[in-house]
C-alpha cells in the first residue's frame, strides 16, 4: 500500500500474495532476484528420538522437499541443497543435503531400532503462525510435512502452533522437544 501510494520508492521481499497486485499495476515493477533465505526443519538432538543421528537422517530423507517447494512456494523458488543459499558467495560449499529416498529412510529407522516390535513414537512439529520470506504459509507447510511423514514412514506428527515470542525463545534455548520450522535469511 505504501508503494502504491508513493510514500516509498521501493520495497524488498514482496509477499507472494502481492505478486499479482504488482504485476497488475502499470506504475509498479516486480524485479525478481535470487532468494537470500532458507527454510529448515530443525530437530533438537538432545531429546529422544532425535538424539539418534539415524533418526534425523531418516526424517531428512523421508520428506519430499521438492513437493513442498512446488506446491507452497512462489514461482522461482528452489529446493535448498545447503544451509545457506547458493546466491551467497561460498554458500553452497561442502556436501549437499540428503536426497528424498523413502526406502533409505525406512532402512535407517530399522537400523535405529524402530519397527513392528518397537513402533516409532508420536513426535511434535512446533512452529509459529507467522509469515516469513522463508515460510510464506507455515500452516500448510506444517500440514504437508505431517502428511508426508505419515504416508512415507507411518509416523504420527502432532502439530504445535506456538506464540511467536515463546517459539523463538524455545528454539534459541534448545528446549523444543521435537521438530520445528524456522529459517535463515542473509543478515548483513
Amino acid at each position: 500500500l505504501e508503494l502504491q501510494s508513493g510514500t516509498v520508492d521501493g520495497i524488498d521481499n514482496v509477499g507472494p500474495d502481492d505478486f499479482e497486485t504488482v504485476a497488475g499495476d502499470s506504475t509498479l515493477q516486480l524485479i525478481e532476484r535470487q532468494a537470500l533465505n532458507v527454510m529448515y526443519i530443525g530437530m533438537t538432538n538432545t531429546f529422544p528420538p532425535f538424539d539418534n543421528e539415524q533418526v534425523r537422517q531418516a526424517f531428512a530423507q523421508a520428506i519430499d522437499r521438492q513437493r513442498i517447494v512446488d506446491n507452497f512456494y512462489p514461482t522461482g523458488s528452489e529446493v535448498a541443497t545447503h544451509f545457506t543459499p547458493c546466491a551467497i558467495p561460498n554458500g553452497c560449499e561442502g556436501e549437499e543435503w540428503y536426497a528424498f529416498d523413502v526406502d533409505a529412510a525406512k532402512a535407517l529407522l530399522e537400523e535405529a531400532g524402530y519397527g513392528a516390535d518397537n513402533p516409532f513414537p508420536t513426535v511434535k512439529l512446533h512452529y509459529r503462525d507467522v509469515v516469513r520470506g522463508y515460510l510464506p504459509d507455515p500452516n500448510i507447510v506444517a500440514q504437508d510435512i505431517q502428511a508426508q511423514l505419515q504416508e512415507n514412514l507411518g509416523i504420527t506428527v502432532e502439530i504445535d502452533v506456538m506464540e511467536s515470542g515463546a517459539f523463538i525463545d524455545a528454539a534459541n534455548s534448545g528446549s523444543l522437544d521435537g521438530m520445528h520450522l524456522l529459517g535463515w535469511g542473509a543478515d548483513f
